[in-house]
């Protein structure tokens, strides 16, 4: 008897609690499924990532972390099943990138909007998982999380331009592909930064995939050349600083080179009244600056 209530009685609990979880958690497994029904529902998507080679099952996972159940109610919930060079494995890899990570254990927890953004990334949650969800819900449903600064990005490089002759504001057009590592990890850091997002404001900002859009990939090529820069061939990620008649004015090619995408833009928002707030006096002939000559 007092075998069986040490190795079976334990073994029991721990069944009856993985059927209790995955009866209650309404898990779903096509991503653009869930994303669509958290649109739908204005609710964050709560993402875990498993390794397709895990002995431990996402129910027992689920049961070993209090009030994970609960505060589950509060999002679409996704599980997936990760193996390596899958659409699943990239995705995982893109999310890490945005995050800032270059490694990761899983199971991975992300917490992301209905857009894809990234609210929380934690690897390996513990005892304090159902405390990180329930703060990151509380952000999404207060909206603080949305009144966070950021980068307004026009999706319309026309339309850029557009904006840019009318209020004669520098124009950044940033190039990605989706599954650039380099370009997730530049989404997720250098463009995150304040002081880059504050400098935003002096331009129209405009980013597209190079990858799904053609006209962007010539685009790229085409400002590359027009630039000057004939020591780099076009790749990504890729930045270009464009006056408002589209002339690029400075190109960054990789992620290495955007460090410098703080200065090359203090550079460029110089030059343009609109990019400053007031310098129209700046572009005014003497003789209506009251010099004497």
């Amino acid at each position: 008897m007092s075998f069986k209530k040490t190795f079976f009685l334990p073994a029991l609990f721990i069944l009856l609690a993985a059927l209790k979880s995955s009866a209650v958690i309404p898990w779903n497994s096509d991503y653009d499924e869930a994303l669509e029904l958290a649109r739908k529902e204005n609710k964050p998507v709560c993402y875990i990532a498993f390794s397709a080679k895990s002995r431990q099952t996402p129910e027992y996972f689920i049961s070993q972390r209090p009030g994970v159940e609960e505060q589950l109610k509060r999002f679409v919930p996704i599980l997936v099943k990760t193996e390596y060079n899958t659409p699943a494995w990239w995705r995982l890899w893109k999310f890490l990138n945005r995050s800032g990570l270059n490694s990761v254990r899983m199971p991975t927890l992300f917490v992301l909007t209905p857009q894809e953004e990234i609210i929380v990334c934690k690897d390996s949650p513990g005892k304090d998982m159902a405390e990180i969800l329930d703060k990151a819900a509380a952000s999404y449903e207060s909206g603080e999380f949305a009144k966070r600064p950021k980068i307004e990005w026009l999706t319309s490089v026309d339309k850029a331009l557009e904006e840019s002759r009318q209020q004669n504001k520098p124009v950044l057009l940033f190039i990605y592909s989706e599954n650039c590592g380099f370009c997730n990890t530049l989404k997720g850091t250098i463009l995150k930064k304040s002081e880059i997002i504050e400098l935003s404001k002096s331009f129209i900002a405009v980013s597209g995939d190079g990858k799904k859009d053609r006209n962007l990939s010539n685009l790229m090529w085409k400002k590359l050349r027009e630039s000057g820069r004939t020591d780099r061939r076009a790749g990504y990620p890729f930045i270009a600083l464009l006056s408002p008649d589209g002339t690029a004015k400075e190109c960054i090619v990789g992620l290495k080179e955007a460090g410098d995408l703080k200065e090359k833009m203090e550079k460029i928002k110089e030059l343009y009244p609109g990019g400053t707030g007031n310098r129209e006096e700046s572009f005014k002939p003497p003789f209506l600056k009251g010099d004497p000559r």
